[in-house]
C-alpha cells in the first residue's frame, strides 16, 4: 500500500502522521488498523459533523422561501454594478456563437459527393500524391538529391563507355551541383 513506509497513530488525540485524519476528520487506513488492532469500531472515530444527527440537526428549521425580484422593497440607494469583464487566456474567437435557428452564411460549399481528380494522370478516384504512376517512377525512400545523383552516374557511365576506352573523370557531385543551380535560376526568372 505505501512501499514500506511507518505511519505514528495516535487514536485518542485523533492524529496520524500522514496528515489526513486531521484534514479530513475521517480515519485514514494507517487509523483504521490501529484502532481494529484495538477491536474497536472506525465508525465511532469520525467526526460528529458526518453524522446523521448533524445533518437533521442542520435542516431541523423550516428554511422560508424568497419571493421574486418584483416583491423585493425598492430603496433609494443606487444600484449595484456588475463586475468588470475579465479578459479570458488565450486565443480569443474570430467567429461569434450562432443562434440554434440560425443558419451558417458564408461562400465555402462542402465537399461531400465530390471526386477527386489526379493532377499527374488525370484520373478520377486518387490524388497526385496517391498516384500509382508517380509512385512507379520513383521510391519514397530515395530523396531529391539522391535521385539525382543516380541520373548522374548514369549518364557518366554510358558516357564512358561509348567513348571508346578513353576515361574521362567526371565528378557526378559537382555535375548535380550544377544542375540544381540551374534548376534554382529558373525558379527566380518565373
Amino acid at each position: 500500500m505505501d512501499k514500506g513506509e511507518k505511519y505514528v497513530v495516535d487514536v485518542f488525540k485523533r492524529d496520524c502522521s500522514c496528515r489526513r485524519w486531521q484534514l479530513t476528520s475521517i480515519p485514514c487506513p494507517h487509523a483504521i488498523s490501529a484502532i481494529n488492532h484495538r477491536q474497536e469500531d472506525a465508525y465511532d472515530h469520525v467526526d460528529e459533523c458526518y453524522k446523521k444527527a448533524k445533518f437533521l440537526a442542520a435542516y431541523e428549521n423550516m428554511m422560508m422561501p424568497i419571493r421574486g425580484e418584483k416583491f423585493w422593497k425598492k430603496t433609494n440607494g443606487e444600484p449595484p454594478e456588475p463586475l468588470p469583464a475579465r479578459v479570458k487566456p488565450g486565443r480569443r474567437k474570430q467567429k461569434r456563437s450562432r443562434e440554434e435557428d440560425e443558419v451558417a452564411s458564408g461562400t465555402r460549399m462542402s465537399r461531400i459527393g465530390m471526386k477527386m481528380t489526379c493532377r499527374t494522370c488525370s484520373k478520377m478516384g486518387h490524388n497526385s500524391s496517391t498516384c500509382p504512376i508517380k509512385k512507379i517512377g520513383s521510391t519514397s525512400s530515395q530523396t531529391q538529391f539522391s535521385r539525382q545523383k543516380i541520373l548522374v552516374q548514369r549518364r557518366t557511365s554510358k558516357g564512358a563507355s561509348g567513348s571508346g576506352g578513353g576515361h574521362t573523370s567526371v565528378n557526378p557531385l559537382a555535375q548535380v551541383k550544377s544542375t540544381s543551380a540551374r534548376s534554382s535560376s529558373k525558379k527566380q526568372k518565373r
